[in-house]
Parts: C-alpha cells; sequence; structure tokens
C-alpha cells in the first residue's frame, strides 16, 4: 500500500473528510476562505518574529557583521546608517505595530468564525431534524429520544466545531510551522534541522500516549452520557410506578453510578491537554539549553545571537503551534468519536431519503386524477406492510373512502388498527401498494396543507405554553370567539373561564396538570380550529365520560365542513352512527358497509357478538 493511500485512510483524514461531506457546497467554499485568511495571517507573526531577531543582536552587541542577515534586512528597511539606538526604537515600533495589527485582525477573524461556524452547526442541526422527521414512525422509534436528541445537537456541535473548525486552525497552524521552520532554515539549518526533529519526535510521542487516550475516554463517555439522561427522564416518566413498587431508590442508585463513571471519565479526559502543555514547556526549555550550547560552539557571538534570538522569538510561537496541531488532532478524533451517532442517523437517513425520493418520483402524479369532487378522497391499492422483525403484517385489496363518508375502524387489541392509519398518514411506507390522498401521496398532501388533515391519538402530547398558544398552536388569525365556540364544542370554556389566567393559564410539559380527559379535549379544540377536511381519530375520546363522548362524537360526525372522518373505536354499540366499517383482523383489512360486512364476514359477527 502506497504512502498516499495510507495516508488517505488515516483515522484524523476519515474524520475531516466525514465531517466536511456533510456541509453544503456554500459553507465548504466558507471554510476554505477562512482557512486561507487564518493562514495569511500567519505573515505577520514571521515578519515581527524576524526583527525580533535583529533587534535581540542589536541590542546585546551594538555591532553588525556586514555579511549576516541581519545587516542585510537592515540595509533592505534603508535603516543600516542609522545608530544603534535608533535602529533598536524603529525596529520595536515595527514590531509592535505588527504584533497589536495581527492581534486585533485575529481578534477580528475568531469572532466572524465563530459566528460562522455556530451558524453551519445550526444549519447542519436543522437539516439532520428535517431528514429524520420525513422518515418512516417505524425508523423513528428505532432509536432512543436522547440518542435523537444527542445526535442533532450536540453531536452536530462537536463534529463542526472538534472536526470541523479544528481542521481548520490546524491547516494554519501547520501553515504558521511550515513557514516558521523555513525561516529558522535560512537563519541556521542545524537549528532548523534539530528544531523540526525535536517537535516532530514530541508530536508522535504525545499522539501516541495522550491523543490516543483521549479518543477512547471520548468513545466511552458518549453512551455513557446517553444512558444516564435515557435513565434520568425514564425515572421522571414512571416515577410514580417506581415509587409505589419501592424501587425508586435503586433507580437513583444507577443514576448516581453513571453520573460518578461519567464525571471521572470527564476529569481523566479534561486534564489530558495540560499533560501535554507540561511536556512541551519542559522539553522547549531542554531545547533552548540544548540549542544555545550548539550555536554558540559552531558560530562566531554575533551570529549566534541574532539566530537565538530569533528563535527565542520563533519557539514562542512553534511550541503553541505545536501543542495546537498535537491537541487540534486528539481534538479531531475525539469530535469524530463523540460525533458518531450522528454520522451514523445521517448516513441511515440520507439511504432512507434516496429511498423515499424513488418512491415518489415513481408515485407522485403532476394532475390529480379527474374531477375531484366525483371522486375518491382516499384510494389504498394492493396494500402490503410488514415490520422487519416482528408485529403485525397489514394485506389489503382495493379501498377507496369518499366526501362524507364516516368510517369506523374496529378490530381486537394487535390487530392493526393503527398501523393502518399510520399506513394511511404516510408515516409508514407499505412494502408494496400505493395511497393516495386527493390524488398526491400522503405526505405530499399534508405538506403545504394541500389538504387539511388531523389526526387525534388515544394520548396527545402537549407541547408547554398557554391554553390559546397550544388550541391555536401553528394557525394565524384565529379570533378568540372562534377559540371559545370550539372550546364549547369539546365542553372546556366554563371549566378554562374558571381558571385564574382563563386562556393564557399555562400548560405544562405534556399537559401534565390537566386531566387525561381534558387533555384530549384541548387537543380536539386543536384539531377543529385547524378546519380539517380529513380528521382520523384514534380512539380520541377514550378518556372522556360516556355523555360527553356522545355530545362530541356526534358533533364531528355531523360537521358539514368535515369531508371524511375516520374513527379507530372499541365501541361496538356506536358502529350504526359510521356508514361505512374497516375491520381489521390480523393485519387482514376487510371493508364495507355495516350491514354489508355482517352478511359477508364472519369473523365480524363473531367480534361484534363478542
Amino acid at each position: 500500500m502506497s504512502s498516499i493511500s495510507k495516508f488517505k485512510q488515516s483515522p484524523v483524514t476519515t474524520a475531516v473528510r466525514e465531517a466536511y461531506l456533510m456541509l453544503d457546497s456554500r459553507s465548504r467554499k466558507r471554510l476554505v476562505q477562512v482557512t486561507i485568511l487564518q493562514s495569511l495571517l500567519s505573515v505577520l507573526d514571521i515578519v515581527a518574529i524576524f526583527l525580533v531577531g535583529i533587534v535581540g543582536s542589536i541590542a546585546v552587541l551594538g555591532v553588525q557583521s556586514k555579511n549576516s542577515p541581519s545587516s542585510r534586512i537592515l540595509t533592505l528597511m534603508k535603516i543600516d546608517t542609522f545608530g544603534v539606538q535608533s535602529q533598536v526604537l524603529i525596529l520595536s515600533v515595527v514590531i509592535a505595530i505588527l504584533l497589536i495589527f495581527k492581534t486585533l485582525l485575529s481578534g477580528f477573524v475568531v469572532w466572524r468564525t465563530t459566528r460562522y461556524f455556530a451558524r453551519i452547526a445550526s444549519k447542519v442541526s436543522a437539516n439532520i431534524a428535517k431528514l429524520f422527521f420525513q422518515t418512516p414512525i417505524n425508523e423513528i422509534n428505532k432509536s432512543s429520544s436522547q440518542n435523537i436528541l444527542y445526535s442533532i445537537t450536540t453531536g452536530v456541535n462537536v463534529i463542526v466545531v472538534g472536526v470541523v473548525a479544528t481542521a481548520s486552525t490546524l491547516i494554519s497552524d501547520s501553515f504558521l510551522l511550515m513557514i516558521m521552520m523555513a525561516g529558522l532554515f535560512i537563519a541556521s539549518p542545524i537549528m532548523a534541522a534539530t528544531t523540526l526533529i525535536l517537535f516532530t519526535v514530541v508530536g508522535v510521542i504525545l499522539h501516541r500516549t495522550v491523543g490516543l487516550r483521549s479518543r477512547k475516554l471520548a468513545e466511552q463517555l458518549v453512551p455513557l452520557q446517553i444512558k444516564t439522561n435515557e435513565s434520568i427522564i425514564g425515572t421522571v416518566d414512571g416515577f410514580r410506578e417506581f415509587f409505589v413498587s419501592n424501587i425508586l431508590s435503586h433507580r437513583l442508585e444507577q443514576i448516581e453510578n453513571n453520573l460518578e463513571e461519567s464525571a471521572m471519565k470527564g476529569a481523566k479526559q479534561s486534564f489530558l491537554p495540560y499533560l501535554s502543555k507540561y511536556f512541551v514547556e519542559g522539553v522547549l526549555v531542554f531545547s533552548i539549553l540544548f540549542l544555545t550550547a550548539v550555536q554558540f560552539f559552531m558560530s562566531d557571538a554575533v551570529e549566534s545571537v541574532s539566530t537565538l534570538a530569533i528563535f527565542l522569538a520563533a519557539s514562542m510561537r512553534i511550541s503553541p503551534a505545536a501543542l495546537r496541531i498535537q491537541q487540534g488532532i486528539s481534538t479531531i478524533m475525539n469530535g469524530h468519536s463523540a460525533g458518531q451517532p450522528t454520522m451514523e442517523l445521517l448516513r441511515k437517513l440520507q439511504r432512507q431519503n434516496e429511498i423515499n425520493g424513488k418512491e415518489e418520483l415513481y408515485l407522485e402524479k403532476d394532475e390529480p386524477y379527474g374531477d375531484i369532487n366525483n371522486e375518491a378522497i382516499v384510494r389504498m391499492r394492493e396494500i402490503h406492510f410488514q415490520y422487519e422483525k416482528q408485529g403485525v403484517t397489514i394485506n389489503m385489496e382495493n379501498l377507496e373512502m369518499f366526501s362524507g363518508d364516516r368510517i369506523a375502524i374496529v378490530g381486537r387489541n394487535g390487530s392493526g388498527k393503527s398501523t393502518f392509519v399510520d399506513i394511511l398518514l404516510g408515516l409508514l411506507r407499505p412494502q408494496r401498494g400505493t395511497i393516495e390522498i386527493k390524488g398526491k401521496l400522503p405526505r405530499k398532501a399534508i405538506e403545504g396543507e394541500k389538504v387539511r388533515i388531523s389526526y387525534i391519538p388515544q394520548k396527545p402530547h402537549l407541547l408547554q405554553g398557554t391554553i390559546k398558544e397550544i388550541v391555536t398552536f401553528g394557525r394565524v388569525g384565529i379570533s378568540r370567539s372562534e377559540i371559545w365556540k370550539v372550546l364549547e364544542i369539546v365542553g372546556l370554556k366554563e371549566y378554562i373561564k374558571s381558571l385564574p389566567s382563563g386562556l393564557y393559564e399555562k400548560v405544562n410539559e405534556g399537559g401534565k396538570n390537566f386531566s387525561g380527559g381534558q387533555r384530549q379535549r384541548l387537543n380536539l379544540a386543536r384539531a377543529l380550529l385547524s378546519k380539517p377536511e380529513i380528521l382520523i381519530l384514534d380512539e380520541a375520546t377514550s378518556a372522556l365520560d360516556l355523555e360527553s363522548e356522545e355530545r362530541i362524537m356526534n358533533e364531528l360526525i355531523g360537521s358539514e365542513e368535515i369531508e371524511l372522518l375516520v374513527s379507530i373505536t372499541h365501541k361496538i354499540k356506536d358502529l350504526e352512527d359510521f356508514n361505512k366499517i374497516i375491520f381489521v383482523d390480523r393485519g387482514k383489512v376487510y371493508f364495507s358497509e355495516p350491514v354489508a360486512l355482517l352478511e359477508s364476514n364472519k369473523k365480524f359477527r363473531q367480534f361484534v357478538q363478542f
């Protein structure tokens, strides 16, 4: 294997390449520009360092050899005829101006690049989140919420800042070192060669010890942190059960152990950069003593002092730059390890997106099917869906739903009713068959509200905010009178009016300060305020009392604004309110009018009688 191919497959290069490919083309161009600008700032350092060397030789000896590099530079600057004090004063002023200008310019560049990388991180996070929520719901459910949260937020930050930004700085520092080494080679080839060998050996030692150890700690920390977060959130969700079962203390002990282990590994990782710093400082002191002896042994006093002054000034830049390069390599490798959940998620999402794109290209049509008013609102053709490992399988032939239909979905627990609804809404993609809502794929119909569809689950999730914010979420231009009208329909008007803040009463995360029935009513109100053409209910009134449930269902079934209503229900006695029935039995879907289904389907008759 060639040295080039080995370099291409090195961990650092792989990490940078993978992180770089996460960026869009515009961000990549800007990244190259930032790296070039940071590298060019190094030129000011080089000029200042050589001037410091000249000042050192003048200040110490007060004379210059006519053939020395210092003398030639003084002649080039046209101050060789000035007195020693004037030369030192002029050079000192020039050095101060260069260093101050470089510091101010560097500060400005760092400020701009920090904001730039922050924007990149937010853009990458937003793109991953967008891709993630375009995937089928069975793919979404494969990962824990804490893993997803880490991958989209912290994972992106460690990749963009820990890999991309560090790689940019590493390149500029490497450019600075190359120029400094070139300058040292001009001043003293032996000193330059010695310095190069010395810092190369130091870099290899630190990489083999500190760098690899830091990477190993990063690989251990990320899953441990995710596991700890999952434990904490799980304890919050299951607090009542853990407390009553008297296992809360055991759960808290697990969390404490995880936190302690994370803290200790984090402390070790935080100390490693200091270890590198102390090691480099020790090597620098040794190298100065060694090179001073060598220089005075091999050169005259004037040249030795001038060269050593340049080396001392250069070492002030070389050692921090070398340390930053070593730590930068460690940071890149750490960021690559810590960002693996993000990289794995992104690769999976990109593969899924390619599949989705091919399906949409094949299925999507430019025009709807004929006159929508005379056609089915929903068409499902030859559907077959099966989970990868286990769970229900959905099989069905052609099914059409028309305007005015009120359809009940029934079946025993675990028969596939919710899976059927997820397929209908495009949340699950069948392995075979097509679904069209008003001539469009479900996701296309929902996006941009081409078709107004509302879905109400049995256990609604309410965001934090006021009652008004929750019921009007995502909608603009809704008046207070419309809000109160809908709240009256769902039976919440009087209760909310009795609250101290009325519509502006705060709702805690998940609606935990409201009962299950009240949460369902709020969710119903939010759905109705969206004025849906199609309303899907997944046992959305199961937590209500019988009288309230009957009143609300009668309101929904009789609404002229709702073109199509589909409801999962276990209430057999309510089936007479629906004009069509979808009966799901072990994944097999039967669809007909109630009377016809009773006459033709023995399994349905047994289900109703049971």
